[in-house]
Order: C-alpha cells, then sequence, then structure tokens
C-alpha cells in the first residue's frame, strides 16, 4: 500500500504510473525501488535461470514481468562468463589481473561459460510491452553502456531516470569506464544526482604496505532528465516519475523544485491534480518524526537514509 505520509503525492503517483525495468535482477529490486511498488510495474530482467529476480513479494506491484533472454547490443546468442560469485557473472570475460589487484579473484574466479538468448533493450520492450519505460536500472558488469545503445530512442524518450553501475577500473575485458558513460547520458539531457563509490584497497602478494586508503573501484550512480521542454507530450507524467524517483532516493530537494516550477503546477491544474512542495516538506517532518529539525542535521551531516521508510 502507498505511504499514507504522501499525502496528495500519492495521487500523483498513482495517476502517473511508472514502469520500471531492472536488468541485473539477481536478488529482487533493490529496498529504495520498491518504494515505487504501488504504482509500479516491474519488469525484471535475469538470463541466468538460478537467480531470484523478485523477493520476497511479488504482490507488492501492480504487475510483475520476467524477461529471461539477456539484453544486449544485438539480438543472437551471448556466452555469459560465470563466475564464482555469480554477481560478477559478465556477456564480458574479467581481468584477472585486476581481481588479483584488488582482491576480487575468489569472487571473479570464472568457473564456466552459459549460452543464452538476448534480444536489445527495444525488443524486449517492444516485445513484453513496456513502451512506456520511465525509470531503468543497470547492473550488468560491464555491458551496461551497450544495453542503453540498444533502446537509445527509449533513453530519450520516455525513460526519466536511470540507476547504473559504473567502473573506475576495467575489471572487465572492452567495457566502458565511467567517463563514457557519463558523457553518453549528459549528451541526452540526463543530470548526474547521485554517485555512491565502492572502494577497494590495492593488495599484492609480499607487500610489506600495512595500510592504504582504498581506491575507487566503482559506483552506483542515479541520473535524472532534465524537465521535460514546452510541448513534449506526456510532459506531466514525466515530470512525476522524476518526482517520484527522487522521492524514493531522498532526494527531497529536487523533488520540491520540480512540483514549485510554475510550468509543473499549471499542468497540474489543467490536469486537475493538485500537490506542491509543500507535501514533500510535510512527508519529510512524518517521516522523521517529532525531532525533525535534528534529524534533519543528521541526514545532511551523516546522509543517513530515513530509517522509518522501510515497508
Amino acid at each position: 500500500m502507498p505511504d499514507p505520509r504522501l499525502g496528495r503525492l500519492a495521487g500523483l503517483f498513482d495517476w502517473a504510473g511508472l514502469t520500471i525495468l531492472d536488468v541485473g535482477a539477481r536478488g529482487g529490486p533493490l529496498p529504495w525501488v520498491e518504494r515505487l511498488a504501488p504504482w509500479s510495474r516491474y519488469v525484471a530482467c535475469e538470463p541466468q535461470a538460478d537467480a531470484v529476480v523478485d523477493a520476497p513479494a511479488p504482490t507488492i506491484w501492480r504487475e510483475r514481468i520476467v524477461v529471461r533472454e539477456a539484453l544486449a547490443a544485438q539480438e543472437g546468442p551471448v556466452t555469459l562468463n560465470v563466475t564464482a560469485n555469480g554477481g560478477f557473472t559478465s556477456v564480458l570475460k574479467p581481468d584477472q589481473d585486476l581481481a588479483q589487484a584488488y582482491c576480487l579473484v575468489n569472487e571473479m574466479a570464472e568457473v564456466g561459460t552459459a549460452q543464452v538468448p538476448a534480444i536489445t533493450l527495444a525488443q524486449a520492450a517492444e516485445r513484453y510491452g513496456f513502451g512506456e519505460l520511465g525509470f531503468v536500472k543497470l547492473d550488468t558488469q560491464g555491458s551496461e553502456l551497450d544495453i542503453l545503445r540498444s533502446g537509445e530512442a527509449l533513453i530519450t524518450g520516455p525513460v526519466q531516470a536511470i540507476f547504473i553501475e559504473c567502473e573506475f577500473r576495467p575489471f572487465y575485458q572492452g567495457q566502458p569506464l565511467f567517463a563514457e558513460i557519463d558523457i553518453w547520458l549528459r549528451e541526452r539531457g540526463f543530470d548526474l544526482i547521485a554517485l555512491e563509490p565502492t572502494s577497494r584497497r590495492r593488495r599484492k602478494p609480499g607487500s610489506r604496505v600495512a595500510y592504504s586508503k582504498p581506491e575507487i573501484a566503482w559506483a552506483h550512480a542515479l541520473y535524472v532528465k532534465a524537465t521535460p521542454g514546452e510541448g513534449e507530450p506526456d510532459a506531466l507524467k514525466h515530470i512525476i516519475r522524476q518526482i517520484a524517483v527522487a522521492m524514493a532516493y531522498d532526494y527531497f530537494d529536487l523533488a520540491a523544485d520540480r512540483l514549485a516550477e510554475p510550468r509543473t503546477q499549471a499542468l497540474l491544474a489543467a490536469a486537475g491534480l493538485a500537490a506542491g512542495p509543500e507535501d514533500v516538506a510535510a512527508f519529510v517532518a512524518a517521516a522523521l518524526g517529532p525531532e525533525a529539525e535534528k534529524q534533519a542535521v543528521d541526514v545532511v551531516r551523516h546522509r543517513i537514509p530515513l530509517q522509518s521508510r522501510d515497508h
């Protein structure tokens, strides 16, 4: 059920709806993505047959679709390089030298291969009926940019937000790194909103160094598209979907800014809908509880998520 603290925002999100594509859905949706479930279709893409793709409660979604083909640059069979830790399996071959240097040799050790069918993002949208795609989450160990390129019309069209794993070292042979992904998305109207680095320490056999700061190895990045241009079809739905993703990820200032724009207010009024930045403020105050001001400072200083928002 929708969080009752959302007030009028829940009506907006219900009206706009949202289709979420989770590419690399092993283990099910991320907890913050599940916050969008009451208004969302969840499309889970995971070609590994043994992977759990929606745990623990598929019934929380408006609809759930499972895509068992891999997404790739073109249609046809692809080879998965299966690793000891299934989360590192990829259509690209792991670089074992880097795996050794960053203490990942056990997780990234290749234990076999698997042939799976693959289709492009555009083909998947047509085949499974999610042409009005609003939000994409990508975690495919190095092939993310190929997948985005394979559905570029969707990315430049209805998609309003992308949550993507990016790497700063080529842990897989031939993979694009963060800089290339960032440029590609910025050129298509997306702004980088969040970058959460995951760090790794180098370790080499025989090293005498007892301690070192870890280097940035990879990160999770959230991109949100700029406000739709004048006359763009479904502009209000696109804006509301941006707001929904921002609220789910605790970017309340972004959500409030979108709602405060005069154009957004005009579009809401024309659609017979109503909400404003005060609704975001009310939700935050309710979520933080009676010591809202003190907790708000703690959230900002220490980047603490709103724990009371868990399902």
